[in-house]
């Protein structure tokens, strides 16, 4: 999955592979996803900018909050927002 530059993107952690999500421990959760807004109550919005071209299925993403780049995350990691959510 991709995302046109610009769509607001939020972290979905039911798009991993069940196995994998279940072999991690929720302090390993927090440490690689956290930033994504793992654990957190609310949604952590992103602006999609771009697929890396050398590296297929990964993403350039903007937190909209702290409007720090988060790099190298899977885009299937990631889904659209709705207008509800955001």
């Amino acid at each position: 999955m991709t995302f046109e530059p610009g769509t607001i993107v939020v972290f979905d952690p039911d798009s991993f592979n069940s196995e994998f999500w279940k072999g991690l421990s929720e302090k390993e959760r927090k440490k690689y996803y956290g930033p994504l807004g793992y654990g957190q109550k609310k949604l952590k919005p992103f602006v999609f900018l771009c697929e890396i071209t050398t590296a297929p299925r990964h993403c350039v993403l903007v937190d909209i909050e702290t409007q720090k780049i988060e790099t190298m995350r899977h885009t299937n990691d990631f889904r659209e927002v709705t207008d509800e959510e955001f």
